[in-house]
């Protein structure tokens, strides 16, 4: 029998261990949002100023009261918001005992997204005991391993390596031991483990008969080629689909470093999650770079939209058109300075075909120096319906060639500035649309601000009609994003099979109007009324509740029970029916309490 002293079979058991605690083994997690009750004091559209209202907070309130303090950034604003709590009761006696020092202070139900955080309140004591911790750690760990150490055996413990491959994991190991103990037990590991010829891979065509046709195409990926199957696949047994030595969305990147740059402006999303296999076959193709299909016909397997926008233009784009197709303009993983992938900003992108010296160019834009202007603000870059691929809803001076109408003369010193401002502008042609607005009680305010109705509206041309910017869902989020995510969330939950036509669909402006109205939160009918909801819902065929001016709400004397007291009009995120409360029971008993089961808070 092979003799060998204490300390080297220490080792050799110890690099046995290592190996089978260290194969790679990744997680997937994502917070699930959760709805509660919380505090504001205020929101700011700079984040200095929000700090400022932080540090003021942090002054005034006891370290009892500062419990999740923090600096939300949600769309364009920053919002200062304190505690997290899942009933009303708790936030109302918090807000009652601050009020005399944040007077500004409101409860809010509020969608809470760990990942808006952008500062976090935290005490002095939790942060001193949370060093102690790191400070401890390491020789704690030193005294229960009780291995012979070099000088390098000072360094974090194994728990804190994030050791992505075997041969960093044999690093780890070798700086914990004697050089010479490390060295002599790897000897023996090796020769235990003796693969037949070719186990690697090569061996795995045998059951697998379907690769070898798999490896006549023309593009196969470098480690089935070489016969390296165990470079993704465990042989024996795995966790993971497909005996996969780690999640497929971390596989990739193991080898495939710097798709994403580092701190891109903009990425695929795919990318991200890394479904790599939603493009790339794993294997072999006859397409480049492994694709699973070839040119535009595989981004409009996901862009149908674009797809079919594309092919029924009358007026095509030609980089879209060409060999290269979307990848002319687009990068398909990342870009590290610009907005949806592009390989360059706009205009730049574009006068790379589009000359903007030559004569013919001035001419087209009315002789308007517009060379260093957004293109895509009148220009459907996919192709489109109108000459020049204008977008199809064209504003009336821009099809009929009158810039002058809103902008100074073209020979002027500053040629494309406009001739009013904000609504002023508009009112010369909308008067009558503008004065009817102005005549209700309450104003959207991006109406009255110096931009106006270019908040909302594209004032050359768009693809959606009235030429809004966007969807309607995506131009409310702009600002209203905590609405528009719960509304989000709501839609994806299965649990919510009765949401509301225009929560599903995001048509905000179905209970809202736009611009202006006499009711609350801008809606189209009394929010606290029966009328806004019975224009879809006939509550009566599905309701034996009393509804109305003659009932009630128990919980408010002053007010009526309407479909607002049980329901939130814009989606609860994961409760049922778009009610306030997880379930009927819950809901019920804030009003019947004789009917509150024993020993239920």
């Amino acid at each position: 029998m092979r003799k060998i002293n204490f300390s080297l079979s220490i080792t050799v058991f110890f690099t046995f261990s290592v190996f089978s605690l260290f194969l790679p083994i990744y997680s997937y997690s994502s917070q699930t949002p959760q709805s509660v009750y919380t505090i504001q004091t205020g929101s700011f559209t700079d984040l200095a100023s929000a700090e400022k209202e932080f540090d003021s907070i942090t002054n005034l309130l006891d370290e009892k009261e500062l419990d999740y303090l923090r600096i939300e950034k949600i769309g364009k604003f920053y919002s200062v918001r304190l505690g997290k709590f899942e009933n009303r009761a708790a936030v109302a006696e918090l807000l009652k005992s601050i009020k005399s020092k944040l007077p500004t202070a409101v409860i809010m139900d509020v969608n809470f997204i760990e990942e808006r955080i952008a500062k976090l309140y935290k005490s002095p004591s939790s942060v001193s005991k949370r060093e102690t911790g790191i400070k401890t750690a390491p020789s704690q760990m030193k005294q229960e391993i009780k291995l012979p150490v070099t000088e390098k055996a000072d360094k974090k413990p194994l728990a804190d390596k994030k050791a992505k491959s075997l041969e960093e994991q044999i690093g780890v190991i070798s700086n914990l031991v004697k050089k010479e103990d490390y060295d002599k037990a790897l000897k023996l590991v090796k020769a235990e483990i003796k693969l037949k010829p070719g186990a690697r891979g090569k061996i795995c065509l045998g059951c697998h008969e379907d690769l070898r046709k798999t490896l006549k195409a023309r593009y196969v990926h470098p480690l089935l080629k070489t016969g390296e199957c165990s470079r993704c696949h465990n042989p024996h047994t795995s966790s993971h689909k497909n005996l996969l030595t780690s999640d497929t969305n971390k596989l990739c990147s193991n080898c495939h470093k710097g798709l994403i740059p580092e701190d891109a402006h903009s990425f695929h999303q795919l990318v991200v999650e890394g479904n790599c296999i939603k493009c790339h076959d794993p294997h072999a193709s006859n397409n480049k770079f492994i694709l699973t299909k070839a040119g535009n016909e595989l981004c409009f397997d996901c862009h149908e939209d674009i797809g079919n926008s594309v092919k029924t233009a009358q007026f095509k784009h030609e980089p879209v058109e060409k060999k290269k197709g979307c990848l002319n303009c687009h990068n398909p993983h990342a870009s590290a300075k610009f907005n949806f992938l592009l390989k360059d900003d706009v205009p730049s992108l574009c006068i790379e075909c589009h000359k903007s010296d030559k004569p013919i160019f001035a001419r087209r834009h009315m002789n308007y120096p517009v060379a260093d202007s957004n293109c895509s603000s009148c220009h459907n870059t996919h192709g489109s319906n109108k000459e020049g691929i204008i977008f199809d809803n064209v504003h009336a001076p821009v099809a009929e060639k009158k810039c002058r109408q809103c902008h100074k003369d073209p020979g002027s010193q500053f040629p494309l500035a406009l001739k009013n401002e904000g609504v002023k502008l508009c009112r010369e042609c909308h008067n009558d649309m503008i004065e009817e607005i102005f005549d209700k009680n309450r104003i959207h305010w991006p109406l009255v601000d110096k931009v106006g109705c270019s908040n909302c509206h594209s004032p050359h041309a768009a693809k959606q009609e009235n030429l809004i910017m966007g969807a309607i869902k995506d131009v409310c989020g702009e600002c209203h994003s905590d609405t528009v995510e719960l509304q989000e969330i709501s839609k994806n939950n299965p649990k919510n099979k009765f949401l509301c036509e225009p929560v599903k669909a995001g048509d905000c402006i179905n209970c809202h109007s736009p611009h202006s109205s006499d009711n609350i939160l801008l809606t189209k009918q009394p929010y606290n009324s029966i009328t806004l909801c019975e224009s879809c819902h006939e509550w009566l065929t599905h309701s034996t509740h009393p509804i109305g001016k003659d009932a009630i709400d128990h919980r408010n004397k002053n007010l009526t029970v309407e479909c607002v007291s049980c329901h939130k009009a814009c989606g609860t995120g994961n409760k049922y029916k778009m009610l306030h409360f997880e379930t009927t029971y819950e809901m019920c008993v804030q009003c019947h309490k004789e009917y509150k089961r024993r020993g239920i808070q």
